[in-house]
């Protein structure tokens, strides 16, 4: 009889076991496993973007100040900030954007020609083909109102900028990264 009560015991231990070794995979497989793959943004990239926005709105402001040449003060900030973007991370394309309700001027920058930019100015469509060298193209709104907004198409995409009173500066830089294309806009 004790052998009998051996056995009924390890049968019962083997159920236990099994019981335990059933739970442990039931709720391995109802378990959802989530996660994210992150690629690290170019933060060189976003630096140069807010460098830019606080160094444009600082030569805006000198021009209104000091009564100034401002489209010749932002031209010649523009020619050296293209240097210094050139150090700080290569292969970025630029358009700017600056001037006032009445008239501005859309500049492109890229090194190498990625297609045609369009600006939408007061109902007026401007192209500005892709060129490695800044050469201005004065645009002026024809249209009257509300509608001296820009729209600025840039790789397949709009992008549209509120104008304000007085003097403006926009910009959008773009650069691709293997497959990424990373943006970003401004305005002061």
């Amino acid at each position: 009889m004790e052998k009998r009560g051996k056995v009924g015991a390890k049968t019962g231990q083997f159920y236990l076991i099994a019981a335990i070794i059933i739970v442990i995979v039931i709720i391995g497989l109802s378990t959802v496993t989530n996660y994210v793959l992150t690629k690290d943004k170019p933060l060189k990239f976003y630096d140069l973007s807010s460098d830019l926005g606080e160094e444009g709105a600082r030569v805006t402001d000198y021009g209104i100040y000091n009564a100034a040449d401002i489209k010749g003060k932002i031209e010649t900030f523009l020619t050296d900030f293209i240097k210094y973007s050139e150090e700080k991370e290569k292969d970025a394309e630029f358009v700017f954007i600056y001037g006032n309700e009445v008239e501005a001027t859309a500049v492109r920058y890229t090194p190498e020609p990625t297609g045609t930019v369009s600006v939408t100015y007061g109902g007026v469509i401007y192209y500005i083909s892709g060129s490695n060298t800044i050469v201005p193209t004065d645009i002026s709104p024809t249209a009257t109102g509300e509608d001296k907004d820009v729209e600025i198409a840039l790789l397949n995409k709009k992008y549209d900028f509120k104008l304000k009173e007085g003097e403006n500066f926009l910009f959008i830089i773009s650069k691709k990264r293997g497959e990424e294309t990373h943006v970003t806009t401004g305005s002061e």
